[in-house]
């Protein structure tokens, strides 16, 4: 998330706190964040591994500077173009 994180979570709070009523507005936010790190940092993970295990045992095989070079060209594809790392065109 990085740099998005900052601006997400002040306005999601208190569009949360605006939303809820009164006597609801602590456990909505509470709700609310223990949900963002429940996905975040618990699931996932769980979806990354899945996603990208496949590609990372093929790149195991693979000497220093290839990775290196691999590792960059699925950065550049996933920030500019959306592309899943090893992804087929």
């Amino acid at each position: 998330m990085g740099i998005a994180e900052g601006a997400f979570c002040p306005t999601s709070f208190a569009t949360t706190a605006e939303a809820s009523k009164p006597s609801r507005i602590g456990f909505n936010q509470g709700l609310q964040q223990s949900m963002f790190a429940l996905f975040g940092l618990g699931f996932g993970p769980i979806w990354i591994g899945e996603d990208v295990a496949p590609q990372i045992k093929a790149m195991e095989a693979m000497a220093p500077a290839e990775r290196s070079t691999l590792s960059i060209r699925w950065a550049e594809d996933f920030v500019l173009h959306g592309k899943k790392p090893g992804a087929q065109a």
